[in-house]
């Protein structure tokens, strides 16, 4: 397992801890779930503004694109 994949389960796990006391199997798969999905919003929102720092535009909407499929995909308020 990667290293960001344990910490992100740690995040989860200690983020469920703090808020609800307890942890059980649904509320720490829902967190861990949605700590992934962030995540791979975030790079893609670092790849976008990488692209456009570089005059790369067709690479930037591209990375946009991407975000904008996921956050559909998951059905993601923006």
């Amino acid at each position: 397992m990667s290293e960001r994949i344990k910490e992100l389960y740690i995040q989860a796990r200690d983020a469920v801890s703090m808020r609800d006391g307890m942890i059980t199997p649904g509320n720490l798969r829902d967190k861990f779930a949605e700590l992934i999905v962030k995540d791979c919003l975030w790079m893609c929102d670092t790849a976008a503004w990488g692209h456009t720092t570089h005059g790369d535009d067709k690479e930037a909407a591209g990375a946009l694109s991407v975000q904008n499929y996921i956050l559909d995909h998951f059905e993601i308020e923006d």
